[in-house]
């Protein structure tokens, strides 16, 4: 069990670290279209990808069901609030 979850977390970290040096590159390359780009279309895609990981902490035993309901909701809640006041 233990082995499956250090397998999850790892794969998150590294997709973490892959937005986070996309954005870097992204800073260093276009600074002034990173405004634009650090929109909802990122976030959402951020909170998308913590929500998945929610999922995969679950699966594999790391959070009670009761726990990941809660934090989905409010990453929801985040979601539905960025839809409707985009950055």
């Amino acid at each position: 069990g233990s082995e499956i979850a250090s397998i999850v977390i790892n794969e998150s970290k590294a997709e973490g670290e892959e937005i986070r040096k996309f954005l870097e590159e992204l800073r260093v390359t276009f600074p002034q279209a990173l405004q634009v780009v650090k929109t909802r279309q990122v976030t959402y895609s951020v909170l998308n990808h913590l929500i998945d990981y929610l999922h995969n902490l679950e699966k594999v035993g790391l959070l009670e069901e009761k726990e990941m309901n809660h934090l989905e909701d409010a990453v929801q809640t985040d979601l539905k609030r960025l839809l409707r006041n985009p950055p």
